[in-house]
């Protein structure tokens, strides 16, 4: 699948990877990053996006737990090549809707939280590597660039 010139949400892990050198996934995701720096496509992300990639880079668990000054700075690195969306009036109902469809529950909450917003602000395609948890969704289109 190409992106050239879409509108592509990008996943929180894609963010994550390109923030930490030690991830053998780093360099296809800091690819990523310059592409969509140079405007090759259009990239989005969401607040829960900046919620959860901050969730992770500073978390004592991480592999190697940024400062919140440093995770701070990854963010804002984001927000200057990308778009912030945000839900709308619609995506509470687009969510209910595609969790009574797929029966989503527990942490799939999440996912479909991400695809509605998605879905809401005229986005159909996400870059993930988390292919499983997005594929069931015929709504969009997934885009893994590690494979």
């Amino acid at each position: 699948m190409k992106i050239h010139n879409k509108k592509v949400l990008l996943d929180s892990n894609i963010l994550i990877f390109s923030s930490n050198i030690l991830s053998t996934k780093y360099k296809i995701a800091k690819q990523l990053r310059e592409s969509a720096k140079n405007n090759e496509f259009r990239a989005y992300i969401t607040h829960q996006n900046i919620n959860e990639t901050l969730r992770v880079l500073t978390h004592k668990n991480y592999v190697s737990p940024f400062t919140l000054t440093n995770a701070l700075k990854q963010i804002d690195s984001f927000i200057k090549i990308t778009a912030v969306i945000s839900p709308n009036s619609d995506t509470l109902q687009v969510f209910l809707n595609l969790a009574k469809e797929y029966k989503i529950t527990s942490n799939q909450i999440y996912d479909a939280y991400l695809v509605a917003t998605a879905i809401t602000n005229d986005i159909r395609t996400i870059a993930t590597d988390n292919e499983k948890d997005f594929k069931k969704y015929k709504e969009i289109k997934v885009y893994n660039p590690f494979k």
